[in-house]
């Protein structure tokens, strides 16, 4: 019996934000379920945070966590939640992204009207994309990224490199992997500061280079160092926090890297072939190269020290209590180490084989 009881605790125990969710707390979120059966996942998800008072590093509720806290809660038979109202699945939404909008001009075409269309001499900009530009960024990744179209998870940005009007590349960003050994390391993260401080590391996790980057001589390395001198403020417009430090996974399996090579990531190793299955990590067989950036001089200081960060603020505000908006980052007007001249050219590396004009660095 003592056996049993322990197996029932292991089971029904749920640690959420670093605090051990208990009976009191499981009643609470049952009533709001209960009174709220009508509304969809993510309402209820809306007024379990406001009840709770669970928030994001950035002030927003933590809508997206407390939605994976609700579905956990579900499959341990803890709540009823209810019915999903999103229709397909993964590789149903990827299929529609694809054959969406077909009347729309294709961002990738044939050689001799990209090169009617480049405009001569236009200047290389990186920008967030605009709403309107958010169906084809999605459309071209589901065709041409060996990854497809899939969410961005967490805090996100996508992006688009143009020159004069033609889109040359996308990219995308989202919040930092959980697990990533080799950036923990080169951190020197322990598990409480990584709780505190994850949200200020970012993911690329889409680069799509397109064919109107080779008529129009732009190299994958110039896109991503573009993309990086304006990143941590266009995070801190859109979440109210900076990032400090830029990550990314490259499939060793298909690519080499040389975009991150040529603008001075580190190398820090493999990761172990895990990915994430729901709540749990699976062997997926495919071990990647982990890169990372910093985008302050003492990015690894900033992220390790002992002292309270807050999000926004003037200066040293309480005692012990530091402003990340002050730190001076590498990609503002001092101190951009990747843009110096001759700071190295970037290998075409290798082609996406479902297209020869169309590549993913990542």
């Amino acid at each position: 019996m003592a056996a049993e009881r322990r197996r029932v605790g292991v089971r029904t125990r749920i640690v959420f934000r670093g605090r051990d969710l208990g009976e009191d707390d499981f009643q609470r979120i049952r009533g709001v379920v209960d009174r709220h059966a009508e509304e969809t996942r993510q309402d209820i998800a809306q007024r379990v945070s406001r009840l709770f008072g669970w928030r994001e590093p950035s002030g927003r509720w933590a809508v997206s966590s407390c939605r994976l806290l609700l579905a956990r809660m579900e499959r341990r038979g803890l709540i009823t939640l209810p019915t999903r109202r999103r229709k397909g699945n993964f590789y149903d939404r990827r299929r529609v992204a694809a054959e969406m909008d077909r009347d729309v001009a294709p961002a990738v075409v044939a050689d001799g009207a990209m090169a009617e269309r480049a405009d001569v001499g236009a200047q290389l900009e990186v920008r967030p994309i605009l709403p309107a530009e958010r169906l084809a960024w999605r459309r071209d990744m589901a065709r041409w990224h060996y990854l497809g179209d899939s969410n961005l998870v967490g805090e996100s940005l996508r992006y688009v490199a143009l020159v004069g009007t033609q889109a040359v590349a996308w990219l995308g960003w989202a919040s930092a992997a959980l697990r990533n050994g080799p950036r923990d390391q080169y951190i020197g993260w322990d598990r409480e500061r990584k709780a505190r401080r994850l949200h200020l590391v970012a993911n690329n996790a889409r680069f799509l280079m397109l064919a109107g980057a080779g008529v129009a001589g732009v190299r994958a390395s110039q896109v991503l160092a573009a993309n990086l001198r304006r990143l941590s403020g266009d995070w801190q417009t859109a979440y109210g926090h900076p990032v400090l430090l830029a990550e990314t996974f490259v499939d060793s399996g298909r690519f080499r890297g040389t975009c991150y090579r040529a603008r001075n990531w580190l190398d820090r190793g493999e990761t172990q072939g895990f990915s994430r299955r729901g709540m749990h990590y699976a062997p997926n067989g495919c071990p990647k190269s982990v890169f990372v950036y910093p985008l302050t001089r003492r990015a690894c200081q900033w992220l390790c020290a002992p002292e309270t960060w807050v999000a926004h603020g003037g200066g040293r505000g309480e005692a012990g209590m530091l402003n990340v908006d002050r730190i001076a980052l590498m990609g503002g007007q001092r101190g951009r180490s990747w843009d110096r001249p001759g700071g190295g050219a970037a290998s075409r590396g290798r082609q996406d084989q479902r297209d020869p004009q169309c590549r993913a660095a990542v």
